[in-house]
């Protein structure tokens, strides 16, 4: 299976932007969310709030994918901790020509939340406000992304917003 963009999966409440990507790009690019495994604490707490999660995603137009070998144009991947079996299965089933990760909001410079860009091997980050990544970097003392890309992306609510009327 072939896609354009990728989309991964894991612990979905830090992810409602994906929701945005889906419904408004998913016309023009076929797009894939790809579910890897997370800790049983963060399923089990989450279990009906993810599905429901996913079934919009299928609404607005992803293809749900899990634990099988696809190849993408664009696989962007969230800054988490990713357990050793998301690792190998992203790693081992994901053929991709650009990866991107994304920076989590208050995340960056925290060691067990930056170790997704070695497993990865990643360069070129997506952040919601540059410069206060750089602020949160520079006050951990943090050196991961000394020599990447970050680019700022903001969030889309207002210009793509999820509902129409969110009443």
């Amino acid at each position: 299976k072939t896609f354009e963009v990728v989309l991964i999966l894991g612990y979905f409440r830090p992810l409602t932007y994906f929701l945005s990507i889906i419904k408004y790009l998913s016309h023009d690019y076929k797009i894939g969310v790809y579910i890897v495994n997370i800790p049983q604490d963060q399923y089990k707490k989450n279990i009906k709030s993810n599905a429901l999660f996913i079934k919009r995603c299928c609404e607005f137009g992803a293809t749900i994918l899990e634990n099988e070998k696809i190849k993408t144009n664009l696989l962007l991947i969230p800054q988490n901790t990713y357990t050793k079996i998301a690792q190998n299965d992203i790693n081992n089933n994901i053929v991709a020509r650009k990866k991107i990760g994304i920076l989590g909001f208050a995340w960056p410079g925290i060691k067990k939340h930056d170790q997704f860009v070695s497993i990865f091997k990643l360069n070129k980050f997506f952040s919601i406000d540059k410069n206060f990544t750089k602020f949160l970097l520079e006050n951990r003392n943090a050196k991961t992304f000394d020599k990447k890309i970050i680019i700022e992306t903001g969030l889309p609510f207002q210009k793509y917003p999820i509902f129409d009327d969110v009443s």
